[in-house]
């Protein structure tokens, strides 16, 4: 199909008689026009804006209305990039180009798998309950969990993430899930640190953890480089109850600060997603197999994932150099019921 150009005038239908073509062609990729942009040339008092084939009324509505509050300001030469607390972004910059990268948010059943938007608290003296075993921190919350498996790619996160329990400030080891071989065992719903054998009446017991934040979780585009985002993953534990609402939506730095590029996108129900997903796995049933003090490696319900194409409708790109990042977040930060509740996001980096 032939590419289909589109002529305005600069000095009629441009909001304020300028231009710039690097804004408008973020505008126009973050937009709902469905048919890919191919470029944009000016010449004399002509903006030429082509597409790969011809745009629906629908996106030429779209379109037409971009042109008219196009203001022509320039790009901020040097934004300022997102910054998140992720040791698997640190890695990227060694992968080829071409390779696939793919982001996988936490869990929104598990708030102790929220981290991105996590607080550190360091040196806490948490409080012996008496039995000397038994500590409990000043407040009881979610800790970040990055040893039993909630998180893909935990073990990238625990320089970052992990707690340290110290005792009269020599650090001590967490037991292996499902065992007793350490010092420790930490229950993350509530911070409360249990030891395997009793410590001295004297014992000064302090904790460094991560407080668990919201349940804001952003895909962020590696640095350097633009990530192309052909289809999202949503998987489900059938024993899912949904307690909130979802929403996506895209963010970027476009000259004025962090700001949304799109609408949001939200899932209130179980029927949003079916009916917006392209397409469904199969169950992927829980293994009945008995696997003793490897239980946490299993699962408890059944899988569901539904996927969400985007090359059926506009493959999208995320460039670093304006921090653009996919958000996701639950409505009143309230996990919903269940054993799984994740989204992953596939894509691949390309050179700018």
């Amino acid at each position: 199909m032939a590419n289909q150009k589109y002529t305005y005038s600069i000095q009629d239908d441009f909001l304020n008689h300028i231009v710039a073509t690097d804004r408008l062609t973020l505008e126009i990729r973050a937009s709902a026009i469905v048919t890919a942009l191919d470029c944009i040339n000016t010449s004399g008092d002509d903006c030429d804006v082509w597409f790969k084939a011809v745009l629906s009324g629908g996106d030429e509505t779209v379109l037409d209305g971009l042109i008219a509050v196009h203001t022509g300001a320039a790009l901020a030469s040097d934004p300022t990039p997102v910054e998140i607390s992720n040791a698997l972004i640190e890695t990227e910059a060694h992968l080829p180009t071409g390779r696939r990268l793919n982001r996988y948010s936490h869990d929104f059943c598990k708030k102790e798998t929220w981290y991105q938007d996590s607080t550190r608290v360091t040196g806490e003296t948490l409080t012996d309950s008496g039995n000397h075993t038994l500590y409990t921190p000043a407040v009881s919350r979610y800790w970040v969990d990055v040893t039993h498996g909630k998180i893909f790619g935990e073990l990238d996160l625990r320089a970052t993430y992990e707690p340290v329990i110290k005792v009269d400030t020599v650090a001590k080891t967490e037991n292996s899930p499902n065992l007793t071989d350490g010092d420790y065992s930490i229950n993350y719903a509530t911070g409360v640190v249990t030891f395997n054998s009793a410590q001295s009446a004297q014992a000064v017991v302090t904790a460094d953890y991560s407080a668990a934040g919201s349940s804001l979780f952003k895909a962020v585009a590696p640095e350097g480089y633009l990530w192309r985002i052909g289809e999202v993953k949503i998987t489900m534990s059938k024993d899912i109850a949904l307690k909130d609402t979802i929403f996506f939506q895209l963010w970027g730095n476009i000259g004025a600060g962090m700001q949304p590029l799109s609408g949001e996108e939200v899932y209130q129900t179980l029927d949003d997603y079916l009916q917006d997903a392209a397409s469904i796995d199969p169950e992927f049933p829980a293994p009945t197999g008995d696997a003793g003090t490897d239980s946490w490696r299993a699962i408890i319900s059944p899988r569901h994932s539904m996927r969400f194409s985007y090359q059926w409708s506009a493959v999208i790109d995320l460039e670093s150099a304006y921090a653009m990042e996919i958000r996701c977040w639950l409505e009143n930060d309230t996990p919903h019921v269940g054993d799984c509740g994740v989204a992953t996001f596939f894509g691949r980096k390309e050179e700018v």
